[in-house]
């Protein structure tokens, strides 16, 4: 597959390390039309597409890596309920997944299905339909400690669809579960085939945005607003056999898209949120020796929880701390501190975004 040059030119520039094992680049903002941009994907000519999710038209759309739309391909049959990502199969046909959940009450779930982008010659298709239900949901909300039916994120591996759910429980329990579908249009019950635990510290860190596989299909990422969980060694389809790596991010944005474009490198995009995000990014996964080269640097924080202040030690210079809300609000900036008072900031959880001389690292961090 080739790829743009402008994406390799981004992947090969360090300009943000994240948990010391992987590297994340911007490539351009994208254009406004997408400011609720949610899923990518790949066609047959490495053409990259997205879409806008719920409520939006039911239109995707071709963009080049200057963010500029190129082309848009209307889908004649069908609505935009909560469209929320993008899937390809190794044929090139695309699959849209309509089954956007916050509230777990639809009874109208779906995945579209239409050919590879390149083989459409006008700019609207009909698409098939793959409509499903949950097994396991029999309410419509379910009980709160049950909200696991909402969903933004699939991945198509041997002729099936597998859905990530998107975990909204009260109290959180840190699971997304997967669905198993077949790939063709018809109206199935969705079969709960495993379940990954993530963490359970805090719901906005640890709920799946979107999913991603490798063409070797032995890899699997899945991101969410702050980690991007990099899934391999599993059997088969048996995913939670495998070993789970957390990344992180430097900043919580609304990451709603993630694809491989070879088997060490990514696109990935944000929706525009808080005058931040609606941006593509190169996502790059470090070798070994380019992990062990940078675990030279190290930057620890404590104590976590904390009542009064942050204290920082870092082998380089700190040079500059941010520090955002969950949602992605700055509410302090220091310069040159290793000692960072917070006894002004309300109670609850927060992330620390650390720039030394040689390395930006963000973590997460409780105030008391």
């Amino acid at each position: 597959m080739k790829i743009p040059a402008l994406i390799i030119a981004c992947l090969a520039i360090p300009v943000i390390l994240s948990a010391q094992s992987i590297q994340i680049n911007e490539i351009c903002s994208l254009s406004d039309t997408l400011n609720e941009n949610s899923g990518l994907c790949i066609d047959a000519d490495s053409n990259i597409w997205t879409l806008n999710d719920g409520g939006n038209s039911p239109v995707i759309y071709q963009i080049n890596t200057s963010g500029h739309i190129v082309k848009k391909i209307y889908i004649k049959n069908a609505s935009n309920n909560d469209w929320e990502s993008l899937t390809t199969d190794r044929n090139g046909h695309f699959f849209i997944g309509d089954f956007g959940n916050n509230d777990n009450t639809r009874q109208n779930l779906r995945i579209l299905k239409i050919p590879d982008p390149t083989l459409i010659s006008g700019d609207s298709i009909d698409a098939e339909f793959i409509n499903f239900s949950y097994e396991d949901q029999f309410s419509f909300p379910p009980a709160a400690d049950s909200m696991n039916f909402d969903a933004e994120a699939f991945i198509h591996l041997q002729d099936h669809l597998y859905i990530f759910t998107k975990n909204r429980t009260s109290p959180f329990s840190g699971y997304t579960y997967i669905y198993k579908l077949p790939d063709t249009a018809g109206t199935y019950i969705a079969e709960k085939m495993d379940s990954l635990y993530l963490g359970n510290a805090m719901t906005e860190l640890f709920q799946v945005t979107d999913a991603t596989i490798n063409y070797n299909e032995d890899e699997i990422m899945l991101c969410g607003y702050y980690y991007i969980w990099h899934l391999t060694g599993f059997s088969g389809t048996n995913f939670s056999s495998g070993t789970i790596v957390p990344y992180t991010s430097t900043a919580i944005s609304q990451k709603e898209g993630l694809h491989f474009i070879s088997n060490d490198s990514l696109i990935m995009c944000d929706e525009f949120f808080n005058n931040n995000g609606r941006k593509l990014y190169g996502v790059k996964i470090l070798s070994s020796a380019s992990i062990i080269e940078n675990n030279n640097i190290d930057i620890a924080i404590y104590p976590n929880p904390a009542n009064q202040s942050i204290h920082i030690n870092s082998n380089s210079r700190i040079l500059q701390t941010e520090i955002f809300t969950i949602h992605g609000n700055l509410v302090s900036s220091t310069h040159n501190d290793a000692i960072i008072n917070i006894s002004n900031l309300s109670s609850g959880n927060y992330i620390i975004k650390v720039y030394t001389e040689t390395s930006t690292q963000s973590f997460v961090f409780t105030k008391n």
